[in-house]
């Protein structure tokens, strides 16, 4: 596999598991410059969805649901689990209104995340 397929390939991987994030988060967790993450988005770009939000670019797959499931998998996912670390810029989304919760020192908030069915 030549270096841009396997740069499209990591980028495809990323996006669809962890969207909607940024490209900044996408960096962060791939360690690529920002030539390379840009180049290898835009060359998976057709393949994603993408909003603007509050000046931010998240990027994401459409999701496919499959009607047939019959059981949903909750996860119990720790707050320094790859996935919860993976969101760098976007990661004050994960926790909406934290402003909320300044005033209250016995909040932790990214202790802890639950994930149902991969998401």
């Amino acid at each position: 596999m030549e270096t841009n397929e396997a740069l499209a390939e990591l980028t495809r991987r990323y996006f669809t598991t962890r969207g909607p994030v940024t490209l900044n988060d996408y960096l962060r967790w791939s360690s690529l410059t920002a030539a390379e993450g840009k180049r290898s988005l835009y060359a998976i770009e057709s393949e994603l969805e993408h909003e603007v939000i509050d000046g931010r670019t998240y990027w994401f797959a459409t999701p496919s649901f499959s009607p047939k499931r019959l059981s949903t998998v909750v996860d119990l996912v720790q707050g320094y689990d790859e996935c919860i670390m993976s969101y760098s810029e976007s990661r004050d989304v994960l926790l909406a209104d934290v402003t909320d919760l300044a005033d209250a020192p016995e909040v932790q908030p990214f202790l802890h995340a639950i994930l149902l069915d991969g998401a």
